[in-house]
């Protein structure tokens, strides 16, 4: 459970806004596909000193609509795999339905009522002459709300066998078009993920962009799904959006039960941090508004769920598992911490997980703004098994609490339990403060040296550049 006793001051960031270039496809004024080299914003920060309370998230400016038609030449195992694809585009996914059709064939007489009068276009062909290619059919359409247009859709494909293993197939990546109105036709080739990945064929997609007159949402252009969680001052809930059909999580906060408890701030920093620490590893803010009574933040919502379902269910992770998870959460929380926040509540409640496995950090009620390397805070606020001795002690503390909170995280995943775990908090606070960790016989070397590297000298992981830490940890 999270503890917080606090003390903050306003707020204000300031970010070098670096450049990089990137060679991508995308479609020109004229709505013709090309390649271009652009130039980027690594990061793009926003203005966070006006009021949360007056103004909104980045507003809708158009509506992407796509349809996944078919793809050729695929290198599936036989006819009875069931191909399916996740499209993706600005951190929101849709998985579309098990192929209709594979070498016009429909699967199914329901499949064959969706096929329609549809013929495919695509025919077997040999794969380096080993085996004919497969060609499914699935016509899926999806909607998608355009906030940034820097977004790329991605689709990728996936194989689903009977015994419920998956394989990846193969992936496309383009700058959707900008030209209203017009469906744009397209065979793309598809990519590997990895150098080594086997990857054959093309995928066939319809895509159309279409600009909207900008309105101000209210909680009745949304669906209802389901509560995903409760907390102090409201809740979350899973909506549906119900022009476009996509999912987001909505957290609705009561004002005055904020102002009550005197959490203005805190709400501040958390809607402050969603804005402007944009971020692949972390969770996104969509769209926020109001009513006199009540504050709607929009967030990106996670198909995998809680890294802690899957910590409980499977007790502990395998280690090659845990260091992926650790790898993706040392850049989240890099990135934080270059913005000058520190995340104070690293746990697997708050650790998401999307449709391919990613994590993404989730709420950042407890962050604390502006804190540069030399700057310390006094603040007690966390969850009892991951705070840091410096925490405890109240002498101060900065970013180094947050790989603390890493090195037990990891500490937890390998093995099941937190270093320092007690029912008796304060005989837990006592064992963070003067016990030094131990290791179980089978935990392999290279994990204890990252554990002691981010606990035990903690302070000194900050002075490190963050691809020095991650290759300090793959090298290990």
């Amino acid at each position: 459970m999270a503890v917080l006793h606090e003390q903050n001051g306003e707020s204000s960031l300031h970010v070098n806004n670096f450049k990089r270039q990137v060679l991508i496809k995308s479609f020109d004024d004229e709505g013709n596909l090309t390649e271009t080299i652009h130039k980027q914003p690594m990061d793009d920060a926003m203005d966070t000193t006006n009021d949360i309370w007056s103004v909104p998230a980045s507003a809708v400016c158009g509506r992407l609509w796509i349809k996944v038609m078919e793809a050729r030449n695929l290198l599936m195992t036989g006819l009875t795999a069931r191909p399916y694809c996740i499209i993706e585009f600005d951190k929101n996914e849709c998985v579309t339905r098990e192929a209709i059709a594979i070498n016009g064939n429909p699967v199914s007489p329901q499949a064959a009522a969706l096929l329609g009068s549809f013929i495919p276009s695509a025919v077997p062909e040999p794969v380096d002459n080993v085996q004919p290619g497969l060609c499914p059919v699935w016509l899926h359409e999806a909607s998608f709300d355009v906030t940034n247009t820097a977004s790329d859709i991605t689709i990728s494909i996936w194989e689903r066998h009977v015994n419920g293993e998956e394989a990846f197939l193969g992936m496309m990546k383009i700058r959707p078009p900008r030209v209203g109105d017009k469906r744009h036709d397209n065979w793309f080739r598809l990519l590997q993920r990895q150098v080594k990945e086997n990857i054959s064929g093309d995928i066939r997609v319809q895509i159309k962009y279409q600009q909207i007159e900008e309105k101000p949402l209210t909680a009745a252009d949304f669906d209802l799904l389901k509560v995903l969680g409760k907390g102090s001052f409201g809740k979350v809930l899973q909506v549906r959006k119900k022009d476009t059909g996509r999912i987001y999580a909505m957290k609705v906060l009561v004002k005055k039960d904020i102002v009550e408890r005197q959490e203005v701030q805190h709400t501040l920093s958390e809607r402050n941090v969603l804005i402007q620490a944009s971020h692949p590893f972390l969770v996104g803010l969509k769209h926020s508004f109001q009513t006199p009574e009540k504050l709607y933040l929009i967030l990106d919502y996670k198909n995998g769920g809680e890294l802690f379902f899957y910590l409980q269910r499977e007790t502990a992770f395998s280690e090659q598992r845990a260091k992926f998870y650790v790898c993706e959460l040392i850049l989240a929380i890099q990135h934080l911490h270059k913005y000058n926040i520190v995340y104070r509540d690293l746990k697997p409640e708050n650790i998401l997980l999307d449709c391919h496995g990613h994590i993404a950090l989730t709420d950042f009620g407890l962050c604390k703004e502006n804190m540069t390397y030399d700057e310390t805070t006094h603040t007690f606020c966390g969850t009892s098994e991951y705070l840091a001795p410096e925490v405890l002690t109240g002498q101060g503390y900065g970013k180094a609490v947050d790989w603390w909170s890493l090195g037990i995280l990891f500490y937890e995943m390998t093995t099941g339990l937190p270093p320092f775990y007690s029912e008796n908090i304060n005989l837990m606070y006592k064992k963070i403060l003067h016990n030094e960790l131990v290791f179980p016989p089978e935990f392999p070397s290279y994990a204890q040296s990252f554990c002691r590297g981010v606990c035990i000298c903690s302070n000194i992981c900050i002075k490190l550049d963050y691809t020095n830490l991650i290759s300090y940890f793959e090298s290990l």
